[in-house]
């Protein structure tokens, strides 16, 4: 299908868009996640997702038609929905540290809450989520 020469003579530019790679989904799910921990750290928690969550959230809330739209929806899911409901039941009470992570192919995050902050999670990969993009 082509548009008519009477819609292309009315555009005044044309802006080509590439495909997001995943470093681009890498920054977008640590600036999004980073507000969350902002949130969290008013509650004196810190959010803290190793890069299997990283990549399991980018694997749920990517598409390459709508880009990375959906990942928004991923993260309210996949990460805000298990904290509000562990909040929510005393889960976090008196910890300091929660961490996040995929255990081998589950459809689903685990969370770890610590009493002390942690060096690294289990696999020694840990980022830490800021609201601060690079």
């Amino acid at each position: 299908r082509y548009f008519r020469p009477e819609f292309i003579n009315r555009l005044d530019e044309v802006i080509v868009f590439r495909p997001l790679t995943k470093e681009d989904l890498n920054i977008i799910v640590e600036f999004e996640v980073g507000k969350v921990t902002s949130r969290l750290k008013e509650q004196g928690l810190e959010l803290v997702l190793d890069q299997k969550a990283k990549d399991f959230l980018i694997d749920k809330g990517y598409n390459p038609d709508f880009g990375a739209r959906p990942l928004r929806r991923a993260i309210g899911q996949f990460i805000e929905d298990p904290l509000s409901e562990g909040l929510l039941l005393g889960d976090f009470k008196g910890k300091k540290r929660i961490n996040v992570t995929r255990k081998d192919e589950a459809d689903h995050l685990y969370f770890d809450a610590h009493d002390a902050p942690k060096e690294d999670t289990a696999d020694g990969n840990a980022v830490s989520a800021s609201a601060e993009s690079t």
